[in-house]
């Protein structure tokens, strides 16, 4: 037997070569071991004793690896994310502007329960933790094996008792396959109907018994693909008001940029030189002019960002990609939508393994190995020099520079900045992005292995049961920056032209020389190392009996530990990227030691209107490195009033200890928008009632931003941020209590309500730029607006322009939150031959899944009040981890209607998301979403069975929403439009 198993493993290797792709489908249960495990127990997902029922006291929602396999998908987060339970999260698609950012996240896939962060609940796999990806403890869900899933089980509430920290809003268990004989062979292809975005699929699955049916083992080898969609291909974001910034390719002198003694060309010589161009008209006005000057490639001037003012004489648009002038005609940029991948690409692979030998009726030992690889890509425009002398990411032009010298337009305009003919040594600051030097495109490589060992059996004599195992993890991640440019290298190149080779005219869209691209460009390597240890032991059974039934108790103790090594490019450290931003190495350890006790007791059984109660009580203490010891518990009943009615319900204290990035992730500087300045003059701020302190307060930061005339101009303009760990956080704490009913009121029919409500305390949290602006300039956090404010003193700006040059954000426990709601989940399975049709016409099931968001509440502790998120969608709600927090609707539904006759099965699928509110725009509304999907199965023999899908039927596209970066939330909508796939698997 154990050759023909070799052999066949050899074969599926042979044939992994050619193949490209896989699917799946529902997959029958496990058999019974042997005759005396026919009546096996078997322990539910938020609970540590096991039981011969799946009565769960808190809600759970199940996931079918049927419902998996019909979304076509080759990563788990869009299936995670239409869930209603879950918010949509980064994975197929890029969540925020994050294009371009540094660090250790991107590419990966991750699930949102509830919506409060990506890390607030456990992802498990058969119970277990998984190994992490990155240092902030959040499950990458490509890691986990497609083809051994045999259905996710999702609880809300805090399970912290049954698994320890993270699982504050719950837990989803990957449950998988436990048995498995033969050879499983599984391909699948899709892409959309506009002919991109193509995905494959393979699977070679291979299990059996050996040794008397001593052993088992399964192998599973997977390979999974998909295309990127750019956003150049989706009109959406090719509209200018998908991420329009203000830095055209040809460049600008902006506001403030004339250089040092300089003050800014007067409109009389501006109007001078626009007189020499067909088409242009005089600027109105006189004195300083305010706006900017760029140059064309034929080295002609235009101007651009004076308010209320055209541009004129650009001659940019069209020649670059996104190349435009912004709507209301003051602005010339580029839309950076069109470079963004809205669909995000990625290539992976995974090998998973698991083994188990019974050395005697009492003992037996198990392994596992699970390893994935995975490669993502984000990409975005090039890099771009900024608008802000104060920054370091600036191009500085001589004065001395040939190609200004031979430009007598630009030469007048200096000289009417300096007042006459420009010091020798002078310079001036250009602002435009660097088309030479190629597109930000990040390569993100993770390779994730866990390996896990134990054993398990009973005490002779005795009905207890044990198990012991430990498990070793590590995660490598290797992130390649493109399109990096070295700040120093490209100013000397300004400064001395000829340099190794190199002559650049910085004027124009102008072809770059493999010299300058050498001496200038750079490709940036960062690194990152994680490990993970955990051993556990437990030991469980019943101690004695009540009338009701067996008092059962479960005991026992684990010990986890990690640490992480975070190592970025040198040019992150020394801060000379142009085109990314600033980094620092960082590296931590926690480790906690716990020790957990559960009891399930029988209250009454077999009682007029108390067919079975039961109380599940639950306390762990858990013992961590950095902070005081943590007490987690909870109260969770049972009651069968009848046979087809149960009540459920529950109380319990939850904790998150802060993760490593939280608390030791080092400073980094990088670039978010800000699509307003409070100290512009025509800001509401400015002219509202308090208009005279807050032109204090802004002048008090530097005297440019309270002039009468500071305008913030150029559209969404991004400025630098600081971040970093907070190795002071403290454990959050959640209080959670869920109550709800079960119901069976005919043959085939089950629903369940559940209302659930979900109490964080000293959540922890980032402040976000527009957090820090609202808080320095509004009275809720700095009642007297004073620039002494702690959030005012965050803030630094230019003094000569008086532009925001840095805010510093930090990680704090800053926030409580409050949310709750009520699932419904209603399914219903009957024979059509029950309707009065002849017998054999069919069955037909009709499920839904609808979630009820009734409050979604954040309260900071910086005295601001507190703000309601629910049925809202907005920009200002992050985590500490970056993760932007769109969209929480009051309601969302997923329905299915599935008709099976014989060898066929059909489904149509309809997915609801409800209308929301923008918080950040009132009076604007997001109206309500609805997708249809159909999925067809043909079973042409008892295992081969053919496959095909097509979602998001009427090819619906994404609402636009005018406050979010990209003009929508890319993960919760469809950004592709209607795509299809087919499948076929065959078993051995």
């Amino acid at each position: 037997m154990k050759s023909s198993f070799l052999l066949g493993g050899a074969s599926l290797l042979a044939l992994a070569a050619g193949a490209s792709a896989h699917a799946q489908t529902a997959q029958p249960g496990a058999a019974a071991n042997s005759a005396p495990q026919a009546v096996s127990e078997i322990v539910v997902t938020g609970s540590r004793i096991s039981r011969t029922d799946l009565k769960a006291e808190s809600p759970v929602s199940t996931l079918s690896s049927a419902t998996i396999a019909s979304a076509g998908q080759p990563s788990l987060d869009r299936v995670v994310g239409q869930m209603p339970q879950f918010e949509a999260a980064q994975g197929a698609a890029e969540v925020g502007d994050v294009q371009g950012s540094i660090g250790f996240g991107g590419g990966a896939s991750y699930s949102d329960l509830r919506g409060i962060g990506r890390n607030r609940s456990l992802v498990l796999v058969d119970g277990r933790r998984l190994m992490p990806s990155t240092p902030d403890g959040a499950i990458d869900l490509n890691t986990i094996p497609m083809a051994m899933i045999d259905n996710v089980e999702v609880i809300t509430g805090g399970a912290s008792t049954a698994y320890g920290s993270d699982a504050v809003a719950g837990v989803a268990n990957f449950k998988l396959r436990q048995n498995f004989s033969g050879v499983q062979l599984s391909v699948q292809h899709g892409a959309s109907t506009q002919g991109d975005g193509a995905t494959n699929q393979f699977s070679a699955l291979i299990g059996g018994k050996f040794d008397d049916d001593k052993g088992k083992a399964m192998v599973d080898f997977e390979y999974s693909d998909r295309d990127a969609v750019a956003g150049s291909a989706r009109s959406f974001f090719t509209q200018p008001s998908v991420r329009f910034l203000g830095r055209p390719p040809q460049g600008i002198i902006f506001a403030g940029g004339w250089g040092s003694g300089a003050t800014a060309p007067s409109i009389a010589a501006v109007n001078a030189v626009l007189a020499g161009y067909s088409g242009t008209t005089p600027i109105p006005g006189s004195g300083a002019y305010n706006g900017a000057i760029g140059v064309n490639t034929d080295q002609s001037l235009y101007t651009s960002a004076l308010h209320g003012v055209c541009a004129q004489n650009y001659k940019g648009v069209g020649s670059e990609k996104g190349a435009t002038v912004n709507p209301n005609c003051t602005t010339a940029g580029v839309v950076l939508g069109n470079y963004f991948a809205v669909q995000v690409p990625l290539t992976k692979y995974n090998l998973f393994t698991k083994a188990e030998y019974e050395f005697n009726p009492h003992i037996t030992g198990y392994i596992q190995f699970n390893y994935s690889d995975s490669t993502a890509l984000d990409q975005t425009s090039p890099g771009s020099s900024k608008t802000n002398a104060a920054a370091s990411q600036v191009l500085k032009i001589p004065v001395s520079n040939p190609y200004v010298q031979s430009n007598a337009a630009l030469m007048s305009l200096l000289n009417s900045a300096y007042g006459g003919a420009p010091p020798a040594g002078s310079s001036f600051y250009y602002s435009k992005l660097l088309y030479g030097w190629g597109d930000r495109v990040q390569d993100f490589h993770y390779s994730v292995w866990q390996a896990l060992g134990g054993l398990k059996g009973d005490i002779p004599g005795t009905p207890f049961t044990w198990d012991f195992y430990t498990s070793y993890g590590r995660s490598d991640y290797t992130g390649q920056a493109h399109g990096d440019i070295s700040i120093a290298g490209i100013n000397n190149i300004l400064a001395n032209e000829g340099v190794n080779g190199c002559n650049w005219n910085p004027f124009g869209v102008q072809t770059v020389s493999t010299a300058c691209r050498n001496y200038a460009g750079r490709t940036d390597n960062t690194t990152d190392a994680l490990t993970s240890k955990d051993v556990e032991f437990s030991i469980q059974g019943p101690v004695f009996h009540l009338p009701a039934g067996a008092v059962k108790v479960a005991l026992g103790a684990d010990y986890r530990q990690s640490q992480y090594s975070y190592q970025p490019d040198s040019l992150f450290v020394t801060g000379d990227s142009l085109a990314y931003g600033s980094d620092t190495p960082s590296h931590g350890e926690q480790d906690a030691k716990e020790l957990f006790l559960e009891a399930l007791v029988p209250v009454l059984s077999e009682q007029p209107f108390a067919k079975d109660v039961s109380v599940d009580v639950a306390y762990r203490y858990s013992k961590y490195n950095s902070f005081s010891g943590q007490s987690t518990w909870k109260a969770d009943g049972s009651w069968t009033v009848v046979n087809g009615f149960r009540l459920r319900g529950g109380y319990s204290v939850a904790i998150r200890a802060p993760s490593l990035a939280d608390l030791y992730v080092g400073q980094s500087v990088s670039n978010e928008n800000v699509t307003s300045d409070p100290c512009d003059a025509q800001s509401s701020y400015r002219t509202g009632a308090n208009a005279a302190k807050i032109q204090s307060l802004c002048a008090a930061q530097a005297a440019a931003a309270g002039a009468s005339s500071y305008t913030y101009n150029g559209g969404v303009v991004s400025i630098p941020i600081q971040s970093g760990g907070n190795s002071l956080l403290q454990p959050e704490t959640a209080d959670t209590w869920s109550l709800g009913a079960v119901w069976q009121p005919i043959h085939g029919l089950n629903i369940s309500v559940d209302y659930y409500n979900i109490d964080i305390s000293g959540a922890i949290a980032s402040l976000s730029p527009n957090q820090i602006l609202t808080d320095c300039y509004g009275t809720a956090a700095n009642p007297s607006l004073s620039a002494s404010n702690a959030f005012c003193q965050r803030i630094q700006r230019d003094s000569s322009t008086g532009t925001i040059a840095l805010l510093t954000s930090g990680t704090f426990n800053f926030n409580t939150i409050k949310l709750d709601g009520v699932d419904t989940q209603v399914d219903y399975t009957f024979e059509l031959g029950d309707l009065g049709l002849p017998e054999g016409s069919g069955r037909v099931t009709v499920g839904t899944i609808v979630s009820y968001l009734n409050h979604f509440t954040v309260t900071p502790s910086d005295g601001t009040g507190a703000v309601e998120y629910s049925g809202k969608v907005t920009d200002g709600l992050v985590t500490s981890d970056g993760e932007n927090l769109y969209s929480h609707p009051h309601w969302k539904a997923n329905s299915s209607i599935t008709y099976n006759k014989g060898p066929f099965t059909g489904s149509l699928r309809w997915r609801y998301i409800g209308g929301m509110d923008n918080l950040d725009l009132p009076g604007s509304r997001v109206s309500a979403v609805n997708y249809f999907d159909i999925d067809a199965h043909y079973a042409v023999k008892k295992d081969w069975v053919l496959s095909a899908g097509i979602n998001n039927l009427a090819d619906q596209g994404p609402p636009f929403i005018s406050t979010l970066e990209l003009r929508t939330d890319a993960a919760t909508y469809d950004v592709i439009g209607r795509t299809w796939y087919v499948a076929a698997k065959v078993k051995f």
